[in-house]
């Protein structure tokens, strides 16, 4: 079965819908038994995001239930939920069939599938009020998590997993604020999103007060090596433009302001999208391409071009999104097929014509032939009688 679709958005109702870009068509691709009454929270590729036969998205609820998505056949499967207090913030696959995850109270563990449920098999403490956890995609061995009044943490997988005592020494990195503003005030903490840059652990932080910052592990100090405001509401989303080797980066806030920079030149923004009305819930990018997607509060996923900075087109969702995924999957535009189909069956219509033509010549000629024949023997006849 060939996949429909190349954007995968969440929604506050709990339906997960699949959106073609080329031929602008909206599949629902999941939808509850009862709406609004478990919100998609969270949209996150597995690693086999390569071949479309094993392509899958793991899709988190805001009760804490963890679904399945397989793109070749387009069918969920509930593998489990996770037994916490509060709603999930992060999710990321480990491959076989393990998980790490964290909630809002600072509930961390990593997590395996075993007889379709989800057992934990090691837990820790993230502190409390989390907001992102995201995995390294460089180097999946590490992660990070951050919230408000709790600053960036990157943790280390493999010594989370060695045995109890090597808890305290899992989180190999951990920022420190900035100091103190001209009056001596310290500066609140609210890390909302980040995206790791490189296997070194390198970091993008975006923050309630719009702030964005880059921290590099190796460093000497904890504090940010770089740090710039974007305009004057909370920054929620980020995303990394992966067509230009992830030097750029998209940031939208809750103003509905979206904007592209350049992690070379941070002091300067390269372009700043208009068109999207209410708060920016996720942004994502296309593996290869330049596209941009982004959903907003205003119900409308949004395609953009990250070189001409134009619009490519808008789908309207008829709910409100929490999360968008881009996928790598080249869909065919039905139109154009239509038109080499019509071209093929042109081209068969004249072959046939000048067939046709051909025969029609040939037995003209052969009938030509033959009445020749006929009369030249008709004259032999009537001479041999004369």
């Amino acid at each position: 079965m060939p996949v429909r679709f190349n954007v995968l958005a969440g929604c506050e109702s709990g339906i997960v819908k699949g959106i073609d870009t080329s031929n602008k068509g909206i599949y629902v691709i999941h939808k509850p038994a009862e709406t609004y009454a478990d919100a998609i929270t969270l949209l996150e590729w597995s690693l086999d995001n390569n071949e479309i036969d094993y392509m899958q998205a793991y899709i988190a609820t805001k009760k804490n239930n963890i679904l399945r998505l397989k793109f070749a056949d387009e069918s969920i499967q509930q593998i489990g939920t996770v037994a916490r207090e509060s709603p999930l913030k992060g999710l990321a696959y480990l491959g076989e069939d393990r998980f790490v995850t964290c909630s809002e109270n600072g509930a961390l563990s990593i997590d395996h599938i075993k007889n379709e449920s989800l057992v934990s098999e090691i837990e820790a403490n993230a502190g409390p009020d989390i907001c992102r956890l995201r995995i390294n995609p460089f180097n999946r061995t590490f992660f990070g998590t951050g919230g408000k009044e709790n600053d960036l943490k990157i943790w280390s997988i493999e010594e989370l997993m060695k045995n109890e005592k090597t808890k305290n020494k899992s989180v190999i990195f951990q920022a420190k604020n900035i100091r103190p503003n001209t009056v001596r005030l310290r500066m609140p903490v609210w890390v909302t999103d980040f995206q790791f840059l490189d296997e070194r652990n390198r970091c993008l932080v975006v923050t309630g007060h719009h702030q964005i910052r880059l921290y590099d592990p190796q460093a000497s100090a904890r504090r940010p090596v770089q740090e710039i405001d974007f305009e004057q509401c909370p920054i929620m989303s980020l995303a990394l433009l992966h067509s230009s080797n992830n030097e750029r980066f998209l940031v939208g806030n809750t103003q509905g302001e979206m904007a592209q920079f350049d992690i070379k030149h941070l002091s300067s923004i390269v372009h700043k999208y208009r068109g999207v009305i209410g708060s920016i819930r996720s942004i994502d990018t296309h593996p290869t391409l330049p596209l941009i997607a982004s959903a907003s509060i205003d119900q409308y996923v949004r395609i953009h071009d990250a070189d001409t900075h134009r619009q490519v087109s808008k789908f309207y969702l008829k709910s409100r999104l929490t999360s968008v995924l881009f996928s790598s999957h080249s869909i065919t535009n039905r139109e154009e097929e239509q038109e080499k189909n019509g071209e093929t069956e042109t081209k068969e219509i004249k072959n046939d014509e000048v067939w046709s033509q051909f025969k029609r010549k040939s037995t003209k000629e052969s009938s030509d032939r033959s009445s020749f024949k006929l009369n030249s023997k008709k004259k032999r006849k009537s001479a041999s009688f004369e």
